[in-house]
């Protein structure tokens, strides 16, 4: 989104987002986990994200404001996921990863309803 409407919330987003991935790799090189992601933008092998996307993607051409409505839509359900994971979470480096992660998409989801 950011290089389609070059919006200064979505740049300083990106940024944010490669320094969370980059936590969550590190967790899971530790465990010995895949790295799931497609090389591809825009491309997810989990069929639910993949159709979520499509679903994003198509809402962004409805409205001037749907840029941060979709912002708001992702970060709302980050919050929620990471809530339920961190519900379960035993080890305290996951925990604390998850927590992070969470303050972030909380501080993401402020800044796009303050564009709303």
């Amino acid at each position: 989104m950011f290089e389609l409407w070059g919006s200064k919330v979505f740049g300083n987003i990106l940024k944010s987002e490669a320094t969370h991935q980059s936590q969550v790799l590190t967790i899971m090189n530790t465990r010995d986990i895949a790295d799931p992601r497609s090389s591809e933008e825009g491309v997810f092998q989990n069929e639910e994200l993949q159709d979520l996307y499509d679903q994003l993607i198509c809402l962004l051409y409805t409205s001037d404001a749907a840029d941060d409505e979709v912002g708001v839509a992702i970060e709302e359900l980050d919050i929620d996921d990471l809530t339920k994971m961190l519900a379960t979470a035993k080890d305290a480096d996951v925990i604390a990863m998850m927590e992070n992660l969470r303050k972030g998409s909380e501080n993401h989801l402020r800044a796009f309803n303050n564009q709303l």
